[in-house]
């Protein structure tokens, strides 16, 4: 009987052991990033992917492990409106975070405060360009977004990327997706949804 009890213990040990250990891997298989100067936007980029923004050093080592150079990259980040760049360890997919605050962002403050039929002509505003494809909204803890297919301009001609797209605060931000080479794929807009699902900001006005 004290054999079969002690059994049981071991047993229930080995469980918690393993489901703590469970938790744990679960817990490190993101990695976040805060962004200041979007009120305090914070991110989840998936295992595998690393960033940086405008707050990293010069000893950080995404620059060396891609070979990036700082100071060209501030300036960069700089002149294009970006808060935070990203890339997985074969540097074949970049994620881009890009935000502007002008006057026409001010008056629309925020997408999740728009009726429908405005956010539907905020919708075909872009799809009209020619550059945005498809739409799909999508809404996040309190925040809407506008989930589009896209084309940017690659190496070998026009790319399809993923762009999502809201106004929050009076702050035009764009997170963007795209392969080096070629069009992303069913299997990046998979991680591009959770990258922008994890997006929370520090104080929701509304």
């Amino acid at each position: 009987m004290m054999k079969t009890v002690s059994k049981r213990v071991v047993t229930l040990a080995v469980c918690v052991v393993t489901v703590l250990c469970g938790i744990f891997a679960c817990a490190g298989a993101t990695n976040d990033y805060e962004i200041p100067q979007i009120d305090d936007m914070t991110l989840s980029m998936p295992e595998g992917m690393s960033a940086i923004t405008r707050d990293s050093k010069s000893t950080d080592k995404y620059f060396s492990v891609f070979g990036i150079d700082y100071e060209t990259t501030m300036k960069s980040f700089e002149n294009g409106n970006i808060y935070l760049q990203g890339m997985d360890s074969m540097s074949s997919v970049i994620l881009t975070v890009t935000m502007t605050k002008n006057e026409s962002s001010e008056n629309v403050s925020n997408y999740a405060q728009l009726s429908s039929s405005e956010l539907v002509n905020i919708r075909n505003n872009f799809l009209n360009s020619g550059e945005y494809k498809s739409c799909t909204p999508d809404q996040q803890e309190k925040v809407v977004w506008l989930v589009f297919d896209a084309t940017a301009q690659g190496g070998s001609g026009n790319v399809k990327t993923f762009v999502a797209n809201t106004v929050y605060d009076g702050m035009n931000i764009n997170i963007t997706m795209q392969r080096t080479e070629g069009n992303v794929t069913s299997v990046d807009y998979d991680t591009f949804s959770k990258i922008v699902s994890s997006v929370k900001f520090s104080d929701l006005q509304f």
